[in-house]
């Protein structure tokens, strides 16, 4: 990764293997000043990354189902502690489905 390069992760926590998760990291990079649709989508134990509409990472984990956290708490530019791994840009829009959206 270049200085100044972005890279998008997803991570969940299965029971079964703990943090981990689909990155951006292998595929082309995200530049500053450039604005991406980027989609974040998981089932019962993948978890997967689409950028503009194409998917550059997917993730699975054999006997790992998925757990929600209590509260259904996602967290967006940063670690889930609030803290670490903080993302210093903007936002235009987010959307958070449950199930299969229409």
């Amino acid at each position: 990764m270049r200085s100044g390069e972005i890279i998008l992760n997803a991570s969940v926590s299965p029971q079964a293997h703990g943090w981990s998760g689909a990155s951006s990291r292998f595929g082309d990079p995200l530049k500053p000043g450039v604005w991406y649709t980027a989609d974040l989508v998981y089932d019962n134990d993948t978890v997967g990354v689409f950028v503009n509409g194409e998917i550059v990472s997917v993730h699975a984990f054999p006997q790992g189902n998925i757990t929600l956290f209590p509260g259904n708490q996602l967290f967006i530019g940063s670690w889930v502690d609030g803290a670490r791994n903080h993302f210093n840009g903007t936002i235009a829009a987010v959307q958070w489905f449950y199930g299969r959206p229409a």
